[in-house]
């Protein structure tokens, strides 16, 4: 199995704050918080020893190049691609989410006429989507467009024309009910690793969890996060899935 160590404040902060999407205050079953600016671009750390100064007092200093573990340290150019484990599976379905499966890419049209309305601004290249149940927000997810800079005033969500290109999909949370190849939320990482077997690679995030990396034959990423806080205490569940094009996701 192939292990990537992230070393950034900023990637952790991104996927304990950043993954789920803003619920609004009128009873949206999803999430109840979100960083709403979370700073894409990371830098991985790579530990070096002290400098070593010269018996003879030389002001020379002389750097160790770190050894090779056979760990791998990266940045935000990791290319996805480039790193899968030739072991992992390469599934053919997408993820089920309220008993219909979102193959990706598709249109904002496409999730429109499933039942989700869109709310709140674009940022980003993200927008907050409401399922509708009833005529109430069921539950909410974050789509995120081609264009990760894309801005669009809350007002003007309403006029996003329907063939715009959804890329990627955040669901966060007890809601809704999803499911990938058997997998669902509230499973263990034993769980997990059972069902859908080696992943295409992992995130080991030290003391703060782990994040798995699947793929499909149409190159699509399906993320399966296990990050939880420091002094947090397990068992620990997945809460958050996302899947989509791998460069579009928080975890890059």
């Amino acid at each position: 199995m192939k292990k990537v160590k992230i070393l950034s404040a900023v990637l952790i902060m991104a996927m304990l704050l950043g993954a789920a999407g803003c619920s609004k205050e009128t009873g949206s079953n999803g999430p109840g918080e979100t960083a709403s600016e979370v700073e894409n671009e990371v830098e991985s750390e790579i530990e070096t020893e002290a400098p070593a100064t010269s018996e003879s007092a030389s002001t020379e200093q002389v750097t160790d190049t770190p050894e090779d573990t056979g760990d791998e340290y990266i940045g935000h150019e990791f290319v996805f691609e480039e790193n899968i484990d030739p072991d992992t599976t390469f599934f053919e379905h997408s993820v089920t989410i309220y008993g219909t499966e979102i193959m990706l890419p598709c249109t904002l049209g496409d999730l429109k006429a499933l039942g989700y309305e869109p709310y709140m601004d674009v940022y980003m290249g993200d927008l907050e989507m409401d399922y509708m149940l009833n005529g109430e927000p069921e539950f909410d997810i974050r789509v995120m467009f081609e264009d990760p800079e894309l801005e669009v005033d809350e007002e003007d969500v309403k006029d996003l024309p329907d063939d715009m290109l959804v890329v990627a999909i955040n669901v966060y949370g007890e809601f809704p009910q999803y499911d990938f190849n058997g997998v669902k939320n509230g499973m263990t990482e034993d769980e997990v690793l059972s069902i859908l077997g080696t992943p295409a690679y992992e995130l080991d995030l030290r003391e703060m969890g782990h994040v798995y990396y699947y793929t499909d034959k149409a190159g699509n990423a399906y993320c399966f996060s296990f990050a939880h806080f420091v002094n947090e205490t397990g068992p620990f569940v997945l809460k958050m899935i996302e899947f989509g094009s791998y460069d579009r996701l928080v975890y890059t």
